[in-house]
This record gives C-alpha cells, sequence and structure tokens, in this order.
C-alpha cells in the first residue's frame, strides 16, 4: 500500500480544498493566526492554526 506524500502547500497552489476550510482560514487570520495547509495530491486534508501569546514583558 502506498501513502500519499503531504504537503505544506500555499493555497494557490492547491487544485481543491473545501468551502469551509477557505471559511476557517479567513477567521483564524482575522484572529492574527498563522494558518498552514496540509494537502496530498493538490487536494487539501486540513490546516493549522498556530498563534503564540504575547508576553507582558513584550513591548
Amino acid at each position: 500500500m502506498s501513502c500519499p506524500r503531504a504537503a505544506i502547500p500555499s493555497p494557490a497552489a492547491l487544485r481543491s480544498r473545501p468551502e469551509a476550510l477557505d471559511e476557517a482560514r479567513a477567521g483564524w487570520e482575522g484572529e492574527g493566526r498563522t494558518v498552514v495547509l496540509v494537502a496530498a495530491d493538490g487536494t487539501a486534508l486540513g490546516a493549522l492554526a498556530l498563534a503564540d501569546a504575547v508576553k507582558p514583558s513584550a513591548a
């Protein structure tokens, strides 16, 4: 059995991605998160929304 290779593409590079994923990505980006899409064979499989808490000492 062969497993597809996962990739981290730019959104524009994907052949297919669900509308719900685009909506979620827009919401996360609106919250200041970095969104990383995960794909296989040009089709989006999911996304990771990354965020880092700002330290109180940061100015």
